[in-house]
Parts: C-alpha cells; sequence; structure tokens
C-alpha cells in the first residue's frame, strides 16, 4: 500500500501482509537494486538471450554501508525458459559481495538468473548485465504500507494495524507533521518493523506517539531482520506500551538529537527482549524520563540513553529488569543530572549499570547489581554522587571488577548510604578523585565486605587519586 498526499491520514485495523518482489524483468546494460529477503526465498530476474552474445552478470552487494548490514554473499545461477540450470561460462566470487560470470548464448530464448545469499541472511545487492559500474541502477522497495504525507498521520482504534512479513519495512511513515501509532503489531519483516520518520532532513516540526492499548495489549516490533522500530524527529517523542523482541538490530532506536532546541524523550512500559543490537536506544538534547522497562537477552546495551550533547538530564523510576544483556544493563552517557531509582540489573556482560557524567548530580535509589563481568555499577563524572540503598553482589569475578566504581572531582561529594558490597573481584568500592585533598566521602550503615573474590589482594574499600 503506498499512500502519497499533501493532507491528513487516519487509518485504523490496518492489514498489509506478505508484500514481497521475488522477480522481474533485466535488459541488456540494466543495473537493478533490490533486497533480497530470506523468507520469501530466491529472486528470479528473466531476460531475453541471442545466440552468440556474450552476457557479463554482476552480483554484488549494495554499495550504502547502511543497507548492507548482514554483508550480503551472494550466490547466482542461470536456468533457462522450463527451468533447466545452464552452466556459465565463466565465474568467481560465488559466497561473497563481488560475483562476475560471464556466459555466451547458444540458442534465443528467454532465461532467467536465481539471486540468493549462501548464507540465507536478507540485504540488498545490485545485480547488472554488461554493466560492471552499475550505472543508472534502477531501485526497488516494497513496504507493507509506504505514507509520505504532508500533515498529520494517525493510526487509531482498538482494533490493532498488522504489518508483517513484507519484504523491507512493515511501515514508513515520512511527514513533516504528528504521527501517532495506536494498536500496531510488524513482525517478520526484512528490514524495520516500522520508521517514523518527522525529523525530514530538518524540515520537520511535528511530535510522535507511539502505545498500545494497555500493558497486557502492546504495540509489539518483532523478529524484523533489522530493528524493531525507529523514530526520527525535530519533535517530541512519547512511546507507552510496547514491545520490541527477537529484531536482527536494536528492539527500538529513537533519534531527535538534530532538533534545533532540545525536546523530550518519554518511555513508559517497555518491553525489550533478544535483540541483535540495543534492546532501547535513545539520542535526544532534550530529557529523557523511562519507567518500568524489561531489557533482557539483547545483544549490546540493554538501554542506551545519550543526551550528552545537550543539557538534559535522566530519569529513571518504577520497576525495571535488565539481564543478560551482551554489554551493559543501562548506559547513560549525560551532561545533566541522573536520577535513578528501581534497577535490578544481573549478569550483564560488561557493567550492570554505567554512567558518563559531566557536573550534574547522580542519584542512584534502590539499585541491585549482581554477576556483571565487569564493574557492578561504573561511575565516571564531574559532579556528586549520591547512593541510597545500593546492591552489587558478585561482579567482575573474572575481570577483577569492583562492586562499584566512581571517578568524579576532588571537590564533589559521593554520598553511599543504607548499601552492601560484597563478594566482587575486584575492590567492593573504588572511589578515585582526579586530584588531591578530596571531600571526604560519607559512608553510613553500609557494608563493604568479603570481597576480592579472586584473591588478587584487593581491598573492600579504596579511596585514591587517579589523575595522571
Amino acid at each position: 500500500i503506498l499512500i502519497y498526499t499533501n493532507g491528513l491520514v487516519n487509518l485504523s485495523a490496518i492489514n498489509t501482509n506478505h508484500n514481497v518482489k521475488t522477480q522481474g524483468f533485466i535488459n541488456l546494460s540494466d543495473a537493478v537494486s533490490e533486497f533480497y529477503n530470506a523468507d520469501a526465498g530466491e529472486d528470479y530476474w528473466y531476460f531475453n538471450a541471442q545466440s552468440g552474445t556474450i552476457y557479463n552478470f554482476y552480483l554484488s552487494a549494495s554499495d550504502n554501508p547502511d543497507w548492507d548490514v548482514n554483508n550480503f554473499a551472494g550466490v547466482l545461477e542461470l536456468f533457462d525458459e522450463e527451468g533447466n540450470p545452464v552452466d556459465f561460462s565463466s565465474a568467481s566470487g560465488m559466497g561473497t559481495g563481488s560475483v562476475i560470470a560471464s556466459w555466451t548464448a547458444d540458442a534465443d530464448g528467454r532465461y532467467y538468473l536465481k539471486v540468493s545469499d549462501q548464507n540465507e541472511n536478507n540485504g540488498f545487492y545490485r545485480l547488472s548485465m554488461n554493466n560492471p559500474t552499475f550505472d543508472n541502477q534502477t531501485y526497488f522497495f516494497v513496504n507493507g504500507l509506504s505514507i509520505i504525507g504532508g500533515k498529520n498521520v494517525t493510526f487509531t482504534g482498538t482494533n490493532y494495524s498488522n504489518a508483517n512479513y513484507n519484504s523491507l519495512a512493515g511501515l514508513w511513515v515520512q511527514t513533516p507533521a504528528n504521527i501517532s501509532l495506536l494498536n500496531f503489531e510488524a513482525h517478520s519483516n526484512g528490514t524495520e518493523g516500522a520508521v517514523l520518520d518527522n525529523y525530514m532532513e530538518g524540515s520537520g516540526i511535528g511530535n510522535v506517539i507511539v502505545a498500545g492499548q494497555s500493558d497486557e495489549f502492546r504495540s509489539a516490533f518483532s523478529a524484523n531482520g533489522w530493528e524493531g522500530l525507529v523514530i526520527r524527529s525535530n519533535g517530541t517523542i512519547s512511546l507507552g506500551n510496547i514491545k520490541g523482541s527477537s529484531n536482527g538490530a536494536s528492539g527500538i532506536v529513537v533519534d531527535n538529537s538534530q532538533a534545533l532546541t532540545a525536546k523530550t524523550v518519554t518511555i513508559n512500559n517497555v518491553d525489550l527482549y533478544f535483540n541483535g543490537g540495543d534492546g532501547l536506544s535513545v539520542e535526544t538534547l532534550g530529557n529523557i524520563t523511562l519507567r518500568n522497562t524489561n531489557a533482557q537477552g539483547n545483544g549490546n546495551h540493554g538501554v542506551s540513553l545519550n543526551n550528552s550533547n545537550g543539557l538534559g538530564g535522566v530519569l529513571i523510576s518504577g520497576e525495571n529488569y535488565l539481564s543478560n544483556n551482551g554489554m551493559c544493563g543501562l548506559s547513560v552517557d549525560t551532561n545533566g543530572a541522573v536520577n535513578i531509582t528501581g534497577i535490578d540489573a544481573r549478569m550483564n556482560g560488561e557493567s550492570g549499570v554505567y554512567i558518563i557524567g559531566r557536573t550534574g548530580l547522580i542519584t542512584l535509589t534502590n539499585i541491585f547489581v549482581m554477576d556483571s563481568y565487569s564493574h557492578g555499577i561504573d561511575i565516571n563524572t564531574e559532579g556528586a554522587v549520591t547512593l541510597n540503598n545500593v546492591t552489587s553482589f558478585r561482579n567482575g569475578r573474572e575481570t577483577d571488577g569492583d562492586g562499584l566504581h566512581i571517578i568524579t572531582e576532588p571537590t564533589r561529594l559521593v554520598s553511599i548510604r543504607g548499601s552492601a558490597f560484597m563478594g566482587n573481584g575486584g575492590q567492593g568500592v573504588e572511589l578515585g578523585y582526579r586530584g588531591e585533598n578530596w571531600i571526604k566521602p560519607v559512608i553510613l550503615t553500609s557494608v563493604i565486605f568479603g570481597n576480592d573474590s579472586d584473591g588478587s589482594g584487593e581491598a573492600n574499600l579504596v579511596i585514591e587519586n587517579v589523575s595522571p
């Protein structure tokens, strides 16, 4: 479905499924760019041959690195019209990103080329005939639903819209105005589940809202070849009651960092499981508010929040479970204040909680971190740090990581109350100051005991100057 309009778009209960392009016609000297969707099967390109003519075929990965995310490994085969295999005169590069094959036709007739990926990965490719430089390339894009609009685009209603098993994205929206997506499911698409773009190369002025009906009935973006949900905007972004799982890249990607003025990002009740990249990635200049997030089993960070190019802060509350992610459970990079409450981060591939701060106060309350590969909690800042009711157990047992690792300025106060740091591979707590004569840290009613689990001689508590 393609909608191209300067007016309003209002949709409800739209179903656009199984839209793919798997065959086409190619002429001598043509070049095409197409997407190989492994779930849909091989692509077939037909052509008419003349006896005695030499045909050189070129099959390559896309020359756009943003498109060749799976390192397309092309396989090219030739058949006659009856489906009988025909041998190339010569062929090289099979199973790579650059296949070259030559054939001299011994009879007039219709033939076809079969294109596939050796590893059965999805990916963009280029195919040409007697055109080694792919001049005047024709591009084919097959999304489930594409909307190119000039005003607000709105999906409403209690019945869900579905965009599943499409060759490229399930949903693609471009408009400079507001986008509102309610009760939407996009799964098993070749690239993204949904792309919502009202950034429009800087010309957009609208906001974005994506939501499910309730905590039980969520909008879902799952099992897509690339990201589950991608949002590019100049406006505020609000997400609620969403699931993004088992996508090839990140589950949800949010970016309004190019806005002329800082705009907020608010996210509530999201589940992010088993994505190849980050569970959730946010890039913005403004404040980030996050509540009730489950991010588990993702290939990179469970949650990655970055507003370091602006002045916004980070507020996390509710119940947040961040476990078994390949990198950090939570990664924050900010210039503003950080206030985090209610984190349970276990068995992450780097630190459970990792924060890069500038001068803003960092406050952690009701935090439980266990079995991180590196430090349990790792904070690098220029500001003050306050911890209340923080527990950090059994981290860094193979890497000599600390339960709590803080680096800050000597003029900043570090306060730790009602917390426990035990069984970590390195120090229980390491406080590093960039200079001498630091403000004495406040450590009250806390347990720092039984660390240095590898027996390498680390102390439970270390306070030191880490300046060069």
